[in-house]
């Protein structure tokens, strides 16, 4: 059983030659782990990718861009959400987790930068309105190329009484860093000690990260240090 559940995010800017790194990173430490931009496609078998104690979610764009994977404690019950049915260019994959006493609702993405960013979130406005009346908890989480405070990011999380977890700079590119890797929830007070941490495996992102309060104990994490 779980008391708490960490949970973090990095683009990664292609899984291929990083695998060991990433590894290290999520193995024992992680419940939940999304990793944006894997650049993969369906020659790359996930057991190529396999970590121990862990299920795996993905979604391929192709070896040249894009692309999601999951992983998930496998001693989490939860499976993927597919009837609500995105625009086949939208990378977003949404996943139920199941808790002793409740479920939640995690949405997971990656939005390139010529994506429009209307287009976006209009449709994650349609997918929350259809799915977040099944759940108690939603959680939001990726990188969407879509700076905090930006209007229409804005207007969506006011219409779910959104907050953001994360606050500070986490993309690099260029002469002005921004927020644009998000954690985002409807329900705040359940979180604590989310913050970003440089990794040095991605190009340009920090790994942003949050717990999860569960309601029930688990046994301990490790600690792990990055430099």
């Amino acid at each position: 059983h779980f008391k708490y559940l960490f949970i973090g995010h990095v683009n990664i800017n292609s899984l291929r030659n990083k695998f060991e790194s990433i590894e290290m990173i999520i193995k024992d430490n992680f419940d939940i782990f999304l990793i944006g931009e894997t650049k993969l496609d369906s020659s790359f078998p996930n057991a190529l990718f396999g970590i121990p104690g862990n299920k795996i979610f993905r979604k391929d764009r192709n070896r040249n861009g894009g692309g999601l994977m999951f992983y998930i404690n496998q001693d989490l019950p939860c499976k993927l959400l597919e009837t609500y049915k995105f625009p086949e260019n939208m990378e977003i994959m949404l996943l139920e987790v199941n808790l002793s006493h409740s479920k939640f609702l995690i949405v997971g993405t990656y939005k390139p930068p010529s994506y429009s960013n209307e287009l976006f979130l209009n449709e994650l406005h349609n997918a929350l309105s259809y799915y977040s009346v099944m759940y108690d908890d939603f959680i939001l989480m990726g990188d969407f190329n879509i700076p905090l405070g930006e209007k229409l990011l804005k207007d969506l999380c006011n219409s779910f009484s959104l907050k953001h977890l994360i606050t500070e700079a986490t993309c690099f590119k260029g002469e002005n860093p921004s927020c644009i890797d998000h954690i985002i929830t409807n329900n705040p007070k359940r979180y604590m000690k989310s913050c970003s941490l440089e990794t040095g495996i991605s190009d340009h992102h920090k790994m942003i990260m949050s717990v999860f309060r569960c309601t029930f104990a688990k046994g301990k994490h490790k600690m792990f240090f990055l430099s």
